[in-house]
């Protein structure tokens, strides 16, 4: 029996905007791959032409909101022979389970430049206790509060990473090892505990 499949192109769908975008120009729906491990919820999004740098990911109202801007500058003045779909930007929202706590859930890492400014941003953007010591410990013993946790769980943001995680690459793995653990910590608990980056 012949098992080869013709391949098709998938058609690039435009996003149904209902509300103003923060992005001008036309927004693309991304394909979207999704895989949950012991450790964590993954999101994979393709979105062609999108630097990292270039991508937003925030949470409104029980929505992840995430958003890829293309660098429209670099098709000025380009003539295509052949085009099988249009350029633009990129947006996909996923709706986040009702029993995770939304209030606790973003920090900025845009303008941080040392490790003490990291624990001081994310003692202020995740709603660490008043107790919070602002150093690695402090933090560990932080988000396994249940407390501070709450009944229904978690889900952080870390926003405009890059930099950070560039400049300060062991800082940055001492954060992402303190998340895992308290991942591994909820999950046997079975509480949300989710950490996104962008």
């Amino acid at each position: 029996m012949d098992t080869r499949q013709e391949l098709k192109v998938q058609k690039k769908r435009e996003h149904d905007q209902k509300q103003e975008t923060t992005i001008p120009a036309r927004v693309f729906v991304p394909t979207a791959d999704i895989y949950e491990s012991e450790d964590a919820l993954t999101v994979i999004l393709e979105m062609p032409g999108v630097e990292k740098e270039n991508v937003e990911v925030r949470v409104e109202e029980g929505m992840l909101i995430i958003e890829g801007r293309l660098d429209l500058a670099q098709y000025e003045g380009l003539l295509p022979l052949y085009t099988e779909y249009n350029i633009g930007h990129y947006a996909r929202s996923f709706r986040l389970s009702s029993k995770t706590d939304q209030t606790k859930i973003a920090a900025d890492l845009k303008d941080v430049n040392s490790k003490a400014e990291l624990l001081k941003v994310l003692a202020v953007g995740l709603k660490l206790p008043a107790h919070f010591g602002n150093n690695w410990d402090a933090l560990a013993d932080s988000v396994e509060d249940g407390d501070w946790l709450g009944k229904n769980g978690v889900a952080l943001v870390l926003m405009h990473t890059a930099a950070y995680r560039k400049a300060h690459g062991i800082d940055w793995t001492k954060l992402e090892d303190i998340l895992a653990e308290a991942a591994d910590y909820w999950r046997e608990r079975h509480k949300p505990f989710w950490v996104f980056v962008s």
